[in-house]
């Protein structure tokens, strides 16, 4: 058998670790970004912490609820040595997390009040670096709760073979 500290590992696609995440708090927000023709505005600011009490992520968000095109709000990212990779729109918090709650609850009713989301739970995969604030990467949290993410390909507008199906996996006191 291995080591307990070895036996546990990351099947989700980030260098971040899953773990428990909580909303800790929803608060009203009055920041407005004016781009000349538009203007984006942040109705909300969410604070989410960890299994421990620690703030993972307390940022402003839109308001955004739904989305017609899913893909629109990821985008490809570039790193330092030229590989890419998917990330989410920044300040679109409030979306990701309505979005794990249609995932595991499926419709929703037609009005919600935010403040009963306070206290929602779901995995979450965090990214944390010496010398930098912890942060949530968002597509391996969607990729760890079901969620389906776009690729770089489909981002990009070409084709590539798509993923296979994962077979249905039987639950047990892991799952």
């Amino acid at each position: 058998m291995l080591d307990p500290k070895l036996a546990e590992v990351n099947t989700v696609n980030s260098l971040g670790e899953l773990e428990k995440l909580k909303v800790a708090d929803i608060n009203a927000c009055d920041e407005k970004e004016d781009y000349g023709d538009f203007s984006i505005e942040y109705p909300y600011e969410i604070t989410i912490k960890d299994s421990k009490g620690k703030i993972v992520m307390k940022e402003k968000t839109q308001g955004t609820l739904g989305t017609k095109n899913w893909n629109k709000k990821f985008y490809i990212k570039e790193t330092e040595s030229g590989s890419e990779f998917v990330a989410y729109s920044k300040y679109m918090s409030l979306l990701a997390l309505i979005t794990i709650l249609r995932k595991r609850n499926g419709e929703l009713p037609t009005r919600i009040n935010l403040n009963e989301l306070v206290g929602f739970e779901f995995d979450g995969v965090v990214i944390r670096r010496e010398g930098y604030e912890p942060f949530i990467d968002w597509v391996g949290t969607f990729e760890a709760n079901g969620i389906e993410v776009p690729t770089v390909e489909q981002l990009k507008g070409t084709t590539s073979t798509p993923k296979p199906e994962e077979k249905s996996v039987k639950k047990s006191a892991w799952n």
